[in-house]
């Protein structure tokens, strides 16, 4: 008996030695993957070695292969169908090797991807994992140039010249009319599956086709990345299509900092709209990854570029996409070619951070700790809850204080809101000086969306505290906005040791208050307590009526001598775009000295259309030890209104301090012009004891 089956183990054994075998490519051209002249003679079978290496070839694979010893890929392999699968114990992508998917695909179904199911997967240098421009199509002109995918944009013109959106929403337009809008979110940030959307198309050109689909499962072995992993959106003439979705699931992620994983949203020219980032999660075993550290991999899901991204104001540009990981070990104290919105931990602390051409920002539910200090330079820095003990240098670059994510108001293109839900307000608390620098105001500065107000935080909707000096340089900025949600204009709340604004700085709160009416979604009547009507096109009150009040329309309101509201906007009577926003609320309790020689500006913005109100000026609110203004100006007048309609209202100022040192400091609370003009809002100039001074706790 035992003498039986050692010679049916042995036959058995041979067999399976004589079956396994290297299958080499031999054909050129494109050619498929199932012919087995394409490989000599016979196609591989189970726990064969592959080598794709001859020149020109291009391999199709139209279903799954079986279940390989190893694959090597030096040329190109081409996967077709969406449940194609490359299975193999380890999966060598080499050096001028490319690994990539099918054309892109309408709504009917999502044709194809990349998905492998491996042990080990290595991609070398200068070789690629791609699924670029792969996804859903851009919009075309014998579909009325509708673009396709979840995320597509849509309106009247069915999202004409707008960017697709995936993990980000995509860029609106100014080149179309107001009821076409980009596409939305969609798909989950730690098992993305789903490829990009296109971006609309317009005129004579076509949008860009959205980014594919890779799903690479290497669950019992690393991935390691030395070349790129890609499924980038589609530059588009119009709008650009969105990033797609990377999801690897491996014990560890390994590589070096030449290794880039990309789902970036594609470009737009003109006054068009660009694509939203895409979707990467990597999903590794962190007590693995512990041991492997931190490869430098770079990450990259940001939106497309496009003139609209100067124009930040209701939320118009490409968002960034989602980046998953279950833990910060992949982050660094520097970060550098980094561009994504992460989820997946719940807080990060760090003795310093240093950020350099990236721009990242953390989920809702992640705060960042920083014991020393940070440094910004040339990036972006996005969070809701952000504490430096030591200083902040922003230099060229982004601070964003928000929470949430943008959605528009109907189908506006123009005004869209953030989203908070019930998150709390964005805090930044640093324990030394902050110091905003740069050479162009938009592109140097800190922005702050606040949320509503409520029972518990009942004074303001975001918080900046700075235990030293805030200072604005020449070409930098400060954007408060006011909360934007409609509920009840929430504002910010400055508490700062001392606050200089040098020549050419500037807090701008310029039509960033409560909205004016907009013809998208119906919502012609302002927002804000002084809202102007829409019938009428009558403008927002606050220090002063708006032009062509009415017993309900144009009201002022707010205390003179502490103004902490935003201005309201004016009604919309036309029938086109929107009318004039209120300007936001500038609020600073500051220990000891104010330095002002640039612009604190927080007009209300004018509208054109006919009938129209303009928004009424906003709020200045300073509290002070020490006020000393050279040069300086303060500007809260009331916007514009059409020649049919009303002018907004004057907003407020009020400047408290035990002393002051005023030289040339031009104040206005005008109100705007129009069919009646609005009225001149007020300015209160006042002393506060020695002893009460401007004293504030800084947090």
């Amino acid at each position: 008996m035992n003498r039986q089956l050692s010679i049916f183990l042995g036959i058995f054994c041979s067999c399976l030695a004589c079956h396994a075998a290297t299958r080499s490519w031999q054909a050129v051209d494109t050619n498929d993957w199932f012919v087995g002249a394409n490989w000599g003679g016979t196609v591989p079978q189970p726990d064969d070695d592959v080598i794709i290496t001859n020149a020109g070839a291009f391999v199709l694979l139209t279903n799954s292969t079986p279940h390989l010893k190893t694959i090597y890929l030096s040329r190109t392999l081409i996967c077709s169908n969406w449940t194609t699968c490359i299975e193999a114990d380890a999966v060598t992508v080499a050096s001028n090797g490319r690994l990539t998917i099918a054309d892109a695909y309408t709504n009917d179904c999502m044709s194809n991807r990349v998905w492998i199911i491996a042990t080990g997967l290595v991609v070398e240098a200068n070789a690629r994992i791609d699924a670029d421009y792969r996804g859903y199509l851009g919009g075309v002109s014998n579909d009325g140039w509708k673009a396709q995918g979840p995320g597509a944009p849509g309106g009247g013109a069915v999202g004409a010249g707008c960017g697709g959106g995936h993990g980000g929403r995509g860029g609106d337009t100014g080149a179309t009319a107001p009821n076409d809008y980009a596409g939305d979110t969609y798909d989950l940030t730690n098992t993305p599956f789903m490829p990009g959307s296109g971006g609309g198309g317009y005129s004579s050109s076509a949008g860009g086709h959205g980014g594919g689909a890779i799903l690479l499962d290497v669950t019992n072995g690393a991935a390691t990345v030395h070349g790129t992993i890609t499924a980038n959106g589609q530059n588009g003439t119009y709008g650009g299509g969105s990033g797609g979705s990377v999801w690897i699931k491996c014990q560890t992620l390994r590589g070096s900092t030449g290794g880039l994983i990309s789902a970036k949203g594609g470009n737009t020219s003109g006054r068009s709209g660009m694509g939203g980032g895409g979707r990467i999660a990597v999903v590794y075993d962190p007590g693995a990854q512990s041991n492997a550290g931190n490869p430098g991999v770079r990450f990259d899901v940001g939106p497309g570029a496009g003139l609209m991204a100067s124009t930040e104001k209701w939320g118009q540009v490409g968002e960034l996409g989602s980046i998953y990981f279950p833990d910060t070990q992949l982050l660094s104290s520097q970060i550098s070619g980094m561009n994504g919105r992460l989820h997946g931990f719940s807080d990060w602390r760090i003795a310093s951070l240093s950020i350099s051409n990236s721009w990242i920002e953390f989920g809702d539910s992640i705060g960042v700790y920083v014991t020393n200090d940070t440094m910004i330079d040339n990036g972006r820095l996005g969070g809701n809850l952000i504490t430096c003990g030591g200083d902040m240098a922003i230099t060229n670059s982004r601070l964003i204080l928000q929470s949430g994510c943008w959605k528009r108001i109907g189908n506006s293109n123009t005004h869209s809101y953030r989203d908070y839900g019930t998150n709390p307000p964005p805090q930044l608390a640093v324990g030394g000086d902050v110091t905003v620098v740069g050479s162009n105001v938009t592109n140097n500065a800190i922005y702050v969306y606040p949320v509503a107000t409520n029972s518990t935080w009942t004074n303001y909707g975001a918080a900046v505290s700075i235990a030293g000096s805030l200072r604005i340089m020449t070409n930098a900025a400060v954007f408060p906005f006011t909360e934007m949600k409609m509920t009840n204009g929430g504002t910010v709340l400055f508490q700062v040791g001392n606050l200089y604004i040098e020549p050419g700085g500037r807090i701008d709160g310029v039509g960033r208050g409560n909205r004016g009416g907009m013809q998208a979604g119906g919502y012609r009547d302002g927002t804000g307590p002084g809202r102007g009507l829409g019938a009428g096109g009558r403008g927002g009150g606050y220090g002063g009526t708006g032009g062509c009040a009415t017993p309900s329309s144009g009201l002022t309101y707010g205390d003179s001598n502490a103004p902490v509201q935003a201005g309201s906007g004016g009604g919309l009577g036309g029938t086109s775009a929107w009318a004039g926003d209120g300007g936001s609320a500038v609020r600073f309790q500051v220990g000891n000295l104010i330095d002002i020689r640039g612009i604190i500006d927080v007009r209300g913005t004018g509208s054109a259309d006919n009938p129209a109100g303009g928004g009424s000026g906003g709020a200045i609110y300073l509290r002070c030890r020490k006020v000393v203004a050279r040069d300086a100006e303060f500007n809260a007048a009331g916007g514009n209104g059409s020649a049919l309609g009303g002018g907004g209202g004057g907003g407020r100022i009020a400047v408290w301090s035990v002393y002051d040192d005023v030289a040339a400091l031009n104040m206005t609370v005008a109100g705007g012009t129009g069919l009646t003009n609005g009225q001149a809002g007020t300015i209160v100039w006042g002393q506060l004891p020695p002893m009460s001074g401007g004293v504030v706790a800084i947090r």
